[in-house]
């Protein structure tokens, strides 16, 4: 799709794990402290979606199923004919989809802060996300780590502005389709959540 996605292999043996991060977030932030424990006993893939991490920005919106063909061509391109998905927020609602749309790339599924409709999302969160700025999240982890590793970092505010319209009319997922999930699947939501 005209992007240089980064991804990241370790361990090695059973099915592979593919790990999915969130908005704003990238492999080492989301998942760097996890990656050695998970990979004692299997393969574990991780990926930077676009305009995260060390993968490059395009000029295409955010939306969750260019990010999920983006993960289908790197499993391709790696030969990988299923993984158990782990996604968290951004990342979660690619595992959604690669769960419904290509059930045979999904072993077992585990998805973390995300909705699969519009209604599930808290309201004051979208709204907060629209609104981000460089300035409001200056000196945090998530502005260092782009300005570090980005092939572009002078453009933080075209990601914030892409994530703040993130599937922007999106009509989100039917009940029938998440029913219908074959994978098994956790699902995990924290008290204070966005949705």
């Amino acid at each position: 799709n005209g992007l240089q996605m980064y991804y990241e292999i370790h361990g090695s043996g059973g099915r592979p794990l593919l790990l999915l991060h969130g908005g704003l977030f990238d492999i080492d932030q989301q998942f760097g402290a996890l990656i050695p424990g998970l990979a004692d006993s299997r393969q574990v893939i991780a990926a930077d979606f676009q305009g995260h991490g060390r993968t490059n920005d395009i000029d295409r919106p955010l939306r969750t199923a260019d990010l999920a063909s983006d993960v289908l061509g790197l499993l391709r391109h790696l030969d990988v004919p299923q993984a158990d998905v782990f996604g968290f927020s951004v990342g979660g609602a690619v595992a959604l989809h690669l769960a419904i749309r290509h059930p045979e790339l999904v072993g077992k599924l585990i998805v973390s802060s995300v909705s699969f409709h519009p209604d599930g999302d808290r309201g004051e969160n979208s709204d907060a996300v629209g609104e981000m700025t460089v300035e409001m999240i200056a000196g945090t982890p998530m502005e260092q780590a782009y300005r570090a590793k980005s092939p572009h970092p002078d453009r933080l505010q075209d990601l914030l502005d892409k994530l703040g319209t993130y599937d922007q009319g999106f009509p989100g997922w039917s009940d029938a389709d998440i029913e219908g999930i074959a994978a098994p699947t956790l699902i995990t939501v924290g008290d204070c959540d966005a949705v």
